[in-house]
């Protein structure tokens, strides 16, 4: 698999449950902008 179809694959799941995987992130730490960056970077 090249490297412009898994950022094209990454960029559709995160369009699809970026949301979720922030609210699962700030479950843990309790800082909106700490889940952000979790998983975001």
């Amino acid at each position: 698999m090249e490297k412009e179809e898994k950022e094209y694959i990454l960029e559709k799941i995160m369009i699809e449950y970026g949301n979720e995987l922030v609210r699962l992130a700030f479950s843990y730490v309790k800082d909106k902008e700490i889940a952000k960056d979790m998983v975001l970077i």
